[in-house]
């Protein structure tokens, strides 16, 4: 049976596969992320998403059930840029990704700056990123934190 992180690899150029999940000085480590993954560079010039819209910076498909966006910012959280980032990113994946198999969405929010806890408390709270009719409260995590503690984390 091909894995869903290889179906993926069927809708999206290979120039846009990576393997590090980095931009402007914040990242996210994938050690021991669950496996086969594909990660998908939003920002690349053959990426899936034109170049003038929203996206979020990557899209994470990996073991068999994954599907995660992921933003990053070295700076401040920011609910509203978070939200307009991930959820273009979910839409994007709902074209890449093929149907009809079960998965767990996480949208994952990285950033790098102590930020305002009201900022924090909504995102963690109140946002809801939404994937093939499923809502997920965006899964916020420091820059350098690791990729499997923020799939499998409960908020």
């Amino acid at each position: 049976m091909t894995s869903l992180a290889d179906r993926v690899l069927e809708n999206v150029p290979s120039e846009c596969i990576t393997d590090l999940c980095d931009r402007d000085g914040c990242s996210i480590d994938l050690t021991d992320s669950p496996k086969p993954y594909t990660l998908v560079d939003m920002d690349h010039p053959k990426g899936p998403a034109n170049q003038s819209q929203s996206r979020c910076d990557y899209i994470f498909v990996g073991g068999d059930d994954w599907v995660a966006p992921i933003e990053l910012t070295s700076g401040r959280a920011d609910a509203s840029k978070f939200l307009r980032q991930l959820q273009a990113g979910a839409d994007i994946a709902e074209k890449i990704v093929p149907p009809g198999r079960d998965f767990r969405f996480r949208p994952i929010a990285v950033y790098g700056r102590e930020s305002h806890p009201a900022e924090i408390n909504q995102l963690r709270d109140t946002i809801r990123i939404t994937f093939r009719c499923q809502q997920e409260r965006i899964r916020l995590v420091n820059c350098e934190s690791r990729l499997p503690d923020a799939l499998n984390s409960a908020t």
